[in-house]
């Protein structure tokens, strides 16, 4: 909704003011459509906190289960309130973002978001019984740019009257947020093994890197390999102090010439994760709103997400192979999931013939099942979406209630 040359050029940062600690339990009983006389013990149940009971008389205990879904329920019309009617958003530009309790308001003037959505909000917030933070809710244009959800937006001007990009980016201090963590994780790792220490950080680093891969992120991870390198670097140098940097490097970086320096284990073998080169830079696929995963009726539209998802995270070499199999694993008829691990495997048994037409991904368990037992044709290892496994202890009841019922 930015990024047109058409599109709102002001927008307004939400912040509700301890929005968790202030939701009226008199609204949210009147309001929330359930069991009110369980919704009323569970709202004042309390919470403990290090063998300490805390009663709660106002609000909802922020981490529990059920305090996004009452959350969500509280703000539950927001959006039309603040649109207004369809005139007023298709004129101005009005659209309307959130998360949590943090939202966002889009405009085309400063003074439609400060004259006519602002007191629309107070109105809206103050029968919940929570407000807005006066210090966290601003009002700034879109080319100075502004920071949600750990990231950074901006559509800064172009000269020569080219038109305005829209650019996001990882948050400066999200970014670093981790080189801090980092720094300490690796701190605390003196005296582990380097297995330990790839372990404790390939999950952080691989988390992160996923979570900002839909935006420009490429010279940020270029950034975060050089830190990792040198934070690595010195937990190896501190672990061998009598040891020149070559001998260091030859122990924990083995490499061949033109290739680049990997963290290994020298017992297993393991590596570090090198953020550039596992996590690819992709544009974002939005999922339609209406579907269902545990309706049969969008099975087929999962199907073709999931092979998308996996084609735009491969390499092209990779991609190629999975689009003449068109995304299926040829052992069980599975889709290949961008999460899930594939191996290569050549149909004639050579390893030196890598023509395209004598190579195919299989799933790890296909792939040994076709070496092992290519006479007989791999099950699936694995159920469709929305389809559930019922526990092993559960059959014997079942089975015997077909038998009575004749189902």
């Amino acid at each position: 909704m930015l990024r047109q040359q058409t599109s709102a050029t002001w927008i307004m940062e939400g912040d509700i003011h301890g929005f968790f600690d202030h939701i009226a339990f008199s609204w949210i009983e009147e309001h929330i459509p359930m069991n009110k006389r369980i919704l009323a013990k569970w709202l004042r149940c309390g919470f403990v906190d290090q063998g300490a009971l805390y009663p709660t008389t106002a609000g909802v205990p922020q981490g529990g289960i059920i305090s996004p879904v009452i959350s969500n329920l509280v703000l539950d019309g927001l959006e039309a309130i603040v649109q207004g009617s369809s005139w007023q958003r298709s004129v101005h530009n009005i659209h309307y973002v959130r998360w949590a309790d943090d939202f966002l308001v889009t405009a085309t003037a400063r003074q439609v978001l400060a004259e006519t959505v602002l007191p629309r909000l107070h109105t809206f917030l103050a029968e919940r019984g929570v407000q807005l933070s006066t210090e966290k809710t601003v009002i700034t244009p879109l080319a100075q740019g502004f920071d949600f959800l750990g990231q950074t937006v901006r559509k800064p001007e172009r000269p020569n009257g080219k038109p305005a990009k829209l650019q996001i980016t990882p948050r400066k201090a999200s970014f670093q947020a981790l080189k801090d963590k980092v720094r300490t994780l690796c701190k605390q790792a003196r005296g582990t093994t380097p297995e330990q220490l790839i372990e404790t950080l390939n999950p952080l680093l691989r988390g992160w890197a996923n979570y900002h891969r839909y935006v420009i992120c490429g010279e940020t991870f270029a950034k975060l390999d050089n830190f990792i390198w040198q934070r690595v670097y010195r937990w190896a140098k501190r672990r061998h102090s009598d040891k020149t940097g070559r001998g260091i490097a030859d122990r924990y970086f083995p490499h061949r010439k033109g290739e680049p320096w990997r963290f290994t284990d020298p017992t297993t073998g393991r590596q570090l994760l090198r953020v550039r080169e596992a996590v690819k830079p992709q544009r974002h696929l939005k999922i339609k709103g209406a579907a269902n995963p545990f309706d049969p009726a969008w099975e087929a539209y999962f199907q073709h997400r999931d092979r998308e998802l996996a084609l735009r995270a491969s390499s092209p070499f990779r991609a190629t192979i999975l689009r003449q199999q068109h995304g299926l694993c040829p052992g069980c008829r599975q889709v290949m999931q961008v999460e899930e691990e594939v191996e290569l495997h050549h149909r004639d048994g050579h390893h030196q013939h890598n023509h395209l037409g004598n190579l195919v991904l299989l799933h790890p368990n296909c792939h040994r099942q076709d070496h092992y037992a290519p006479e007989q044709t791999p099950a699936s290892s694995r159920p469709s979406r929305g389809v559930r496994i019922l526990p092993i202890t559960t059959w014997p009841f079942y089975s015997k209630l077909i038998l009575q019922t004749g189902a």
